[in-house]
């Protein structure tokens, strides 16, 4: 049955080396096109950038990838560990974990440069683009 959940092919991870060249050549692509950074919400670049799709639309999960720095994931504590034990974080990609109450956009404006040139996916909900 291939559209059952348990499918491996549905719920594949990328290994070490997938994982981080894939990052690499988003990184890189970002540089060449005078990128800041790149933002990728939950949906399908994002599990094929780290094994991991989930997160809820009215709570920003996105992960950032910025040319000369390390990549971040920024991440509702609630769901950070549902996080643990991925290629992402044996790979040492750095989590910032935002509660309820705080402000989730003032993690993401810390990681960037002022005026910064900013891209993102197309699953980011424009409830999360606007706060930006």
């Amino acid at each position: 049955m291939p559209d059952s959940p348990a499918d491996p092919a549905l719920s594949w991870t990328p290994d070490a080396a997938t994982h981080l060249g894939r990052l690499a050549r988003l990184t890189a692509d970002a540089a060449s096109a005078g990128l800041d950074a790149v933002l990728v919400a939950p949906g399908p670049d994002l599990r094929y950038l780290l094994g991991r799709d989930t997160g809820s639309h009215e709570r920003l999960t996105a992960l950032l990838v910025r040319p000369g720095r390390d990549p971040l994931v920024v991440v509702p504590t609630l769901e950070r560990p549902g996080w643990a034990g991925t290629v992402a974080e044996a790979s040492g990609i750095e989590f910032v974990a935002w509660s309820d109450g705080e402000d989730p956009y003032a993690a993401v404006a810390a990681a960037l440069p002022r005026g910064a040139r900013l891209a993102v996916d197309d699953q980011l909900p424009a409830l999360h683009l606007l706060a930006l």
